[in-house]
């Protein structure tokens, strides 16, 4: 009996002992779980200070940024009312201008009224303040004129300077500055004042030769043209 109480009571302080070293191990590790605890809120706080740092400055930069903002919206609709201003100055400007410019082509109409009269035309007349005449010639030293499809040779006329709005009554003549023979003057050839195709801002003259062939080459050296004269209506 002895003997197993010696045996407990050495249990009992192992136990003691076992419970001591525990107890201090326990100690220890809650001191060291403090510390990091401590350590990780330190972090955190730094971070966190850091977070309300950058905060404040994106706040500053967006006010800013607002502030440029409103400055350029307020510059923009400055100019766009200096722009309004300026364009209604210019359409004014304009409109007078116009007006005066038109004005200007009455009268000048109304003083051709007086000079040109036709009574008959291509097409219905028009009013007859509008009428007008135009003349013009095709170039001598130009290669105006192409090779037909039957032995002919012919050119297209623009009248379209004339600025007619109805198709005009058109004559036509034939100049040989350079003729290099008789054979080769206007009474050997058909169609010299001939217009075909007439339009308000062209027409084309075709020339046949009598029993000859037309050479391109000779035309354009004897500098071959037309002389022409047109009345019509412009309005």
């Amino acid at each position: 009996k002895q003997w197993y109480q010696r045996r407990v009571r050495a249990r009992l302080r192992h136990l003691e002992q076992e419970n001591r070293e525990m107890v201090v191990t326990l100690s220890e590790y809650q001191k060291q779980q403090e510390s990091k605890l401590l350590r990780v809120q330190g972090e955190i706080s730094a971070e966190v200070s850091g977070l309300k740092s950058n905060m404040q400055e994106i706040m500053a930069s967006l006010s800013a940024t607002e502030n440029k903002l409103v400055t350029i919206q307020e510059r923009f609709n400055e100019e766009g009312a200096a722009t309004d201003r300026k364009l209604r100055t210019l359409q004014e400007t304009i409109g007078y201008e116009l007006e005066e410019e038109l004005v200007l082509m009455r009268r000048q109409i109304n003083t051709q009224s007086s000079e040109v009269r036709i009574l008959n035309g291509e097409e219905n007349n028009g009013n007859p303040t509008c009428a007008k005449v135009c003349s013009g010639t095709t170039t001598r030293r130009g290669r105006i004129w192409m090779r037909g499809v039957h032995k002919n040779i012919y050119t297209e006329v623009d009248i379209s300077g004339c600025g007619f709005m109805k198709v005009p009554t058109i004559t036509t003549s034939l100049e040989i500055s350079k003729p290099m023979d008789p054979f080769r003057e206007h009474w050997y050839f058909t169609g010299t004042s001939v217009v075909q195709r007439a339009t308000t801002s062209s027409f084309r003259v075709s020339i046949k030769p009598v029993n000859r062939l037309l050479v391109l080459s000779t035309v354009w050296k004897q500098g071959w043209n037309v002389d022409w004269v047109a009345v019509g209506f412009i309005c």
